[in-house]
Parts: C-alpha cells; structure tokens; sequence
C-alpha cells in the first residue's frame, strides 16, 4: 500500500491508514478489506487488484467516494451517500448500497448491482441498473450493455467475498436451508422443452416488502438427455419473464421479494407449462404454486 500519492510503496498492516492519493495493490492471492471513515462503508478487495483513493469527502447530499480502478475488482458495501469507481473504460456508481466493479484490459469493466440504485456510463452512454442487474463495457469505445440478470457466479462471489453485505440481505438467492438436491433425473426421461412465463404483479406501494424482485431457481438434474445445470430468472416488479429451458426433471425454487421460500419441487417438461403470477390484482398476497419446503 501507499499511504499517500507522496509515500512510497510499503507491505500493508492491518490497521493501516490511507488517505487521497493513496493507493493499495494486490497479489494473485491476494484480499483485503478497506473501511471508509466516517461512514463505515466496506470495500473488499480481490486478488490482482490496484486501486487510488481519488475522494472522501462529507456534504449537504451525504457522504461522497471516489476510486479509481486500474486493474483487478472490488466489492462495495455503501453504507451513505454515493460512491464512484472510475476506470479507463467507463465509470460506476452506487446509492444504497451493494455493487461490485471489476476491470482489465483485456476483458473491459463489468458490474453487478447486487442492491439498491447502480449506474455504469462513459462518453457513449449510461445505463441505470438496480438489485440483481449486471452490465458491462467490453470496448471504450461503445455504450455499456444493457441490464441483465446477475449470474449464479455473481452471487456465490457475493456470498464468498463479502458475506457482512448480505448480512439481512433478501433480494439476493438465499440458502437453501440445508436440503438436499439429488444430481440425477428420477423417473421418465423428459423430451419436450420447459416453457415459463413469470409475472410480478406486486407493485401496490401498501404492499411493503412485498414489492421488489422475484428471484426463481431452475435447477436441471443429470439424465440421459445430458448433464445437469442452474438457471436463474429475476423479475423486476411490475414485469414479466418469459422463456424456454431445455428438456428434463427440474428442482424449481423461488423466493419472494422478503425473502419466503417456495419449494423446491420437482417439475417435469413434459407435463407442465408455467404460467404464475405473483400477487393476481396487484394487492392481494400470491398463492405460491410452489410448496413451501
């Protein structure tokens, strides 16, 4: 680390303090965890990671940072106000609370927006993104790429990297409380495709921690027709989701957006289409379809 732009570079200590224009580096196996006082949010650092502390500051909006990333990824739990990483292919930023950056120069800049309101930008575009949603500058020299669904990967680096983020967290996946999922397809041998359409309906202001992101979990046992795999589909609220998977047996699980758990249940492609709805008139709490574990 260098505890300022004026200091050199020196082993870093646990306790060790860096001001504006300090900079911190990492190994290949290298981690680290930097705390930004006085707010309290925790940045975590990944291996191959080198980054210069641009600002800190305190205003009428609330708490400011700034980074700027240079090589590797960082995760940021924002506790106040608005933080920003700057790195040569565009800039992110984060209000309340969670969103990762990664960089290189050969792959470009991706983030994930684990909670709250993220925005990725450079000179050819911005978009907005919020919980679950990723995006990505693959070349400078073109707008970042529109929302998507964070991956399963992206969650399990949440979970491994930073776990005091999810701390009460309950947008992301949780888990899942001990069952056992079996690797293999029992029974028939499944030929016709899992079709899904998935609407959340939840978008009443007096529904409360109902309203949010519904999170639902696809996970495809090994058969004859191939190896098995996961899937996970996020629907905003107010939105639908529509979409095919391939043939066989699935272990199907969702969670509403305060976190209750449905499932999982076995699904067969070739006995069933689904088609739910999650809250019907917009008010009313959803019947699950799936049976509570």
């Amino acid at each position: 680390m260098r505890r300022s732009a004026d200091d050199a570079l020196q082993t870093a200590l646990t306790g060790q303090v860096v001001t504006i224009g300090g900079e911190a580096h990492s190994g290949s196996n290298g981690r680290a965890r930097l705390d930004l006082t006085p707010d309290g949010t925790i940045i975590r650092i990944g291996p191959e990671t080198i980054f210069t502390l641009v600002a800190l500051e305190d205003n009428d909006q609330g708490p400011f940072s700034m980074l700027q990333l240079l090589l590797g990824q960082v995760w940021i739990n924002l506790s106040a106000g608005r933080l920003e990483i700057e790195t040569p292919s565009g800039l992110a930023t984060v209000r309340g609370s969670l969103m990762s950056v990664e960089y290189s120069e050969q792959v470009g800049m991706e983030i994930t927006c684990m909670e709250g309101h993220c925005t990725l930008g450079n000179d050819h575009g911005t978009v907005e993104l919020t919980g679950g949603e990723s995006s990505s500058i693959s070349d400078p020299q073109r707008a970042p790429t529109e929302p998507e669904p964070m991956s399963e990967g992206d969650y399990q680096e949440w979970q491994e990297i930073s776990p005091e983020a999810l701390e009460g967290q309950t947008s992301a996946i949780p888990p899942d409380g001990g069952i056992v999922i079996p690797d293999e397809a029992k029974g028939k041998i499944n030929t016709r495709l899992l079709t899904f359409s998935l609407t959340n309906n939840c978008t009443d202001v007096n529904m409360g921690d109902m309203i949010g992101d519904w999170r639902w979990q696809f996970q495809r046992l090994e058969d004859e027709n191939g190896s098995g795999f996961s899937e996970q589909v996020v629907i905003p609220s107010g939105e639908t989701v529509s979409g095919t998977l391939p043939a066989g047996q699935y272990m199907v699980t969702d969670w509403f957006p305060n976190g209750q758990q449905h499932g999982p249940a076995t699904v067969n492609s070739d006995d069933i289409s689904l088609k739910v709805m999650n809250c019907p008139d917009g008010r009313q709490p959803p019947a699950p379809l799936l049976p509570n574990p």
